[in-house]
């Protein structure tokens, strides 16, 4: 199947990218502990020799044309675990639970510098490669890929050490309100929004665009700033690892090009995209 992951339809001379993560998802109970622990993290202990554990992700779904339920679970023993096995500074992760695989890069440094879609998507293909590799010929034609998610966070600075930028500054979909005798200054504000991905006859809904922005913290030096996340989830293409991993590369695209649009010239210009 066809892949644009190697030509990046915008690019940033300084991208604002503190963590991406892509993840696939299929149905439950693929894989077991004794095997996440026992056979999958002997091949990549080399590169990531950390083990900890979580609690295991909810299923990840997108609903339309009714309100999504309210899903309460009844627990009939122990929660299920997610596994995670980070390099050794910590700035890659490759998470497994039964239902899922996820590969992270996180900035853990401020001189890291984000590496790349067209250096992650390789990599996240070779785990998760790895883990089907696993499993016998009839286990790997029972993996149906379900759902596929990428995720960008972005931290974006303000012109001081000691105030975020606001939302009117950064996202051209918001207006800052002026001042007035009834309304102070805005102290800060929040964003949600959802846009719908359909086929490509722009018929049916495939998945969603989540976009959330709000003013936070970072760890380092404790400097407020926004932070601006874009979450793309669609459907998998074909229930077939390489209709996951063509979707993995749509939600990128959708991702990018939603992010040119969503931002301001102004700071277009500071990070250089062309």
């Amino acid at each position: 199947m066809a892949s644009s992951y190697e030509t990046a339809p915008v690019t940033f001379r300084s991208p604002p990218v503190i963590e991406v993560a892509l993840a696939v998802q299929f149905q439950p109970g693929v894989l077991d502990t004794t095997r996440i622990l026992g056979q999958f993290w002997p091949l990549i202990s080399g590169e990531y020799p950390r083990l900890e554990q979580q609690p295991a992700f909810p299923p990840q779904t997108e609903e339309f044309g009714r309100p999504s339920p309210v899903q309460i679970e009844m627990l009939a023993g122990p929660p299920a675990s997610r596994f995670w096995f980070l390099s050794e500074a910590g700035e890659r992760l490759v998470q497994v639970q039964s239902d899922r695989v996820i590969f992270n890069w996180r900035k853990t440094d401020d001189a890291d510098q984000y590496p790349r879609y067209r250096e992650l998507r390789p990599e996240f293909e070779r785990h998760f490669t790895e883990l089907l590799g696993l499993l016998t010929a009839d286990e790997q034609a029972e993996v149906r890929p379900t759902w596929c998610e990428v995720t960008y966070v972005n931290h974006i600075l303000g012109e001081t050490d000691t105030q975020p930028p606001s939302l009117g500054e950064v996202l051209t979909v918001v207006a800052d309100p002026a001042a007035s005798a009834s309304l102070p200054e805005l102290e800060d504000a929040q964003l949600l929004q959802r846009f719908r991905l359909t086929d490509e006859a722009g018929t049916e809904p495939v998945g969603r665009l989540h976009v959330t922005a709000a003013p936070a913290v970072r760890n380092i030096d404790q400097r407020p700033l926004l932070s601006l996340s874009l979450v793309a989830r669609l459907r998998a293409i074909e229930a077939t690892p390489e209709g996951a991993l063509a979707s993995l590369d749509r939600g990128r695209d959708v991702i990018v090009r939603g992010f040119r649009d969503l931002t301001m010239p102004s700071m277009h210009e500071r990070w250089g995209i062309e």
